[in-house]
C-alpha cells in the first residue's frame, strides 16, 4: 500500500478510536495484553521468562503499512506495564481470571459497530492472529490437562463474533 493511503488509514484510525468513549477505547488498546494474560500466563508458572515487549513488537511487524500500523505502535510503548497491571487486578485462579477477561474482549463486539468495518475486520483479525501468535511463544500446547484444554479453546477467540459490515 503506498505511504499516503498508509497516512490515511493511520489517520482513520486514530478517527474511528475517537467515536468511543475513554472506557471503550482504553478496552481496544487493552486487547492484546488481556489475550497475552489469558493465554501466555494460562500455566502457574507466569512466563515471566518471556519478553512480552519483544514479542508485540515482533507482530506488529506484519501489520506495517496497514489500516492497523498505527495501532500496534501506540500500543507497544505501555504493553508490559498494562500486562503488569491487569495481573494485579485480576483473580489469581486461571479459569475465573480467563473468564473475566473473556467478558472483557466479548465488549468488543459492540464497539466493533461503532467504528468502521474494514478497521474493525483487521483488528478482528490480527486479534486471532495475536492470541495464537501468544499461544505459540508460550509454549503451545504442550499437555492434554484441564487448563491446556481451556486454552486451545481461548486461543480462537470464541467470544468474539466476526465484525458485520453494515
Amino acid at each position: 500500500m503506498p505511504s499516503k493511503a498508509n497516512e490515511k488509514g493511520d489517520k482513520r484510525l486514530l478517527n474511528e478510536l475517537l467515536k468511543l468513549n475513554e472506557k471503550e477505547k482504553q478496552l481496544v488498546l487493552e486487547i492484546p495484553a488481556l489475550i497475552t494474560v489469558m493465554i501466555g500466563f494460562a500455566e502457574k508458572s507466569n512466563k515471566s521468562n518471556i519478553n512480552w515487549n519483544e514479542k508485540i513488537k515482533l507482530f506488529s511487524t506484519q501489520y506495517k503499512d496497514t489500516l492497523i500500523e498505527d495501532y500496534y505502535e501506540r500500543i507497544i510503548g505501555d504493553f508490559l506495564e498494562i500486562i503488569n497491571e491487569l495481573l494485579d487486578i485480576l483473580p489469581e485462579e486461571i479459569i475465573e481470571r480467563n473468564k473475566s477477561i473473556s467478558e472483557r474482549i466479548a465488549m468488543l463486539n459492540d464497539i466493533f459497530d461503532k467504528i468502521n468495518y474494514k478497521i474493525a475486520n483487521e483488528l478482528y483479525k490480527s486479534f486471532l492472529k495475536y492470541a495464537e501468535y501468544v499461544m505459540k511463544a508460550s509454549g503451545g500446547l504442550l499437555s492434554l490437562s484441564k487448563i491446556h484444554k481451556e486454552v486451545e479453546k481461548w486461543t480462537k477467540l470464541e467470544m468474539l463474533n466476526p465484525p458485520c459490515e453494515h
